[in-house]
């Protein structure tokens, strides 16, 4: 690996998905995703701290359908825009 890959590697990373735009697919939970794309960036090599943040507007989080409370119970980090 090259110098420069290496110093990258040991970097942090943030991940963060629009859920208003791009939904996590039908079948799969919040928890699944999360640790599909922690899987997905061990595998290029980056090991410093990972961070994956889902965002989506208050329409998206509502709380009638649940959904706020599946990311919260996942310990997953959730962003609400306006």
């Amino acid at each position: 690996m090259s110098k420069q890959l290496r110093s990258y590697g040991e970097s942090s990373t943030c991940v963060f998905w629009n859920v208003e735009d791009y939904p996590i697919p039908e079948g799969l939970d919040p928890h699944s995703v999360e640790e599909k794309i922690k899987s997905e960036v061990a595998a290029m090599n980056f090991c410093g701290d990972l961070s994956v943040q889902f965002y989506g507007n208050k329409t998206r989080f509502s709380d009638d359908d649940g959904l706020l409370r599946k990311y919260s119970d996942a310990g997953i980090k959730t962003g609400i825009l306006p």
